[in-house]
């Protein structure tokens, strides 16, 4: 466990943050589509043929699993996120709001956002590969000025059920295209292995870890400081 007092208070720079076990104990795209589903807000035969992708028990999770592995690709979040073809933006966003105030809320990960408490809303920039919709809920309600996620497609402000654009390992672009030249990252933390270069570029380096092999992957970095968390889902 690490002691949060030993961030600088000099520190004018930004603050990057994961959201999806760092922020929250939760994947957060995977437990807004529970949610969703468990609130019957998506259709049963929609549903139907999503739990045929989903189940570990279907021929067809593996198929997709596999397609995934050799191309690198989340195929599962993508077959996933077809649940929400023709839900209307402000539906989506509706949703949302509700899925933070009954369950995302009651999912905070203390440590970090106390850290994050001490930076300027213009100062924080939440970056992950969730999806835009969750994610735009999740920097009002913490007050961040900033954040980068992953695009569903929109047309006639419905959605197609289609990614735009996905952020999975592309996080280091997309924050660098906010911050400005002339300022730093101060602080950066994640539980990613894949967020690795993101820290690497932070002057105050934060790996959020669960399990012994994620300290050993992380204290390999030069000047990284190691958060011990439990896992509460």
């Amino acid at each position: 466990m690490i002691s949060l007092a030993i961030m600088s208070p000099a520190y004018t720079g930004y603050i990057v943050s994961d959201i999806c076990d760092t922020l929250f104990y939760a994947n957060t795209t995977f437990d807004f589509i529970r949610f969703c589903i468990r609130k019957q807000k998506i259709p049963a035969k929609t549903i139907r043929i999503y739990q045929l992708f989903q189940s570990r028990k279907s021929p067809f999770f593996y198929a997709l699993a596999l397609l995934q592995k050799i191309s690198g690709k989340d195929h599962l979040k993508a077959r996933a996120l077809k649940l929400f073809k023709g839900v209307s933006t402000k539906e989506m966003e509706q949703w949302a709001e509700e899925f933070y105030a009954e369950d995302l809320s009651n999912l905070k990960i203390r440590q970090t956002h106390e850290l994050l408490s001490r930076f300027d809303n213009e100062k924080i920039i939440l970056a992950s590969s969730t999806i835009e919709p969750v994610a735009l809920i999740i920097s009002k309600k913490l007050s961040a000025n900033h954040y980068v996620a992953t695009s569903l497609e929109i047309k006639d402000n419905v959605y197609t059920g289609r990614i735009q654009c996905d952020l999975t390992g592309e996080k280091t672009k997309a924050v660098e295209a906010i911050i400005p030249h002339s300022e730093i990252i101060s602080v950066a933390m994640s539980d990613n292995h894949t967020d690795r270069l993101l820290l690497e570029k932070a002057i105050q380096k934060i790996a959020i870890c669960y399990k012994k092999s994620d300290v050993q992957f992380w204290k390999k970095m030069p000047g990284v400081t190691i958060l011990m968390v439990s896992k509460k889902h």
